[in-house]
């Protein structure tokens, strides 16, 4: 490995070492399909993004003035950008992309734990949402890190 990127040292004994590692061939079809799986869930989000911005439904989070769903909606909209930008560098099989959905998860996590933090005593749920998402993004983003040079 060259230059780690934030945690992942640190992060990487627990998802490498401690969880079960998935067998060759589910690797090897991840990396495979995986890149198309995030592509579609990337422009999926895309439209519901459109929507709480309202260019596509009526209601729109700028109208009610949520400081937590505008915080929620800019790192949504980080997250997609840096989903789709590495839909092109998977599909290479570069580590440039398998470093963007890093990032994204990263900034995904960070963004629902501040949202959740913002809306307790109800975001307590998210805030469990965010933490499973993120173990299991996680689990699955570094049992593949090796088929990404």
């Amino acid at each position: 490995m060259n230059e780690s990127l934030p945690l992942e040292k640190e992060m990487a004994p627990l998802f490498l070492e401690k969880l079960p590692a998935f067998p060759p061939e589910l690797k090897e079809g991840i990396a495979k399909y995986g890149p198309y799986v995030v592509l579609v869930l990337a422009l999926i989000a895309v439209v519901s993004l459109l929507a709480l911005l309202g260019l596509t439904a009526g209601i729109s989070v700028f109208a009610t003035g949520s400081v937590v769903g505008i915080i929620s909606l800019l790192i949504s909209l980080v997250v997609v950008v840096l989903e789709i930008m590495a839909f092109s560098p998977l599909q290479k099989r570069q580590r440039r992309g398998w470093n963007l959905l890093y990032y994204a998860g990263l900034i995904s996590a960070v963004g629902g734990i501040i949202t959740s933090v913002l809306a307790m005593p109800y975001g307590f749920g998210a805030l469990i949402g965010t933490a499973i998402g993120f173990f299991i993004q996680f689990w699955i983003l570094f049992q593949i890190r090796e088929k990404y040079s």
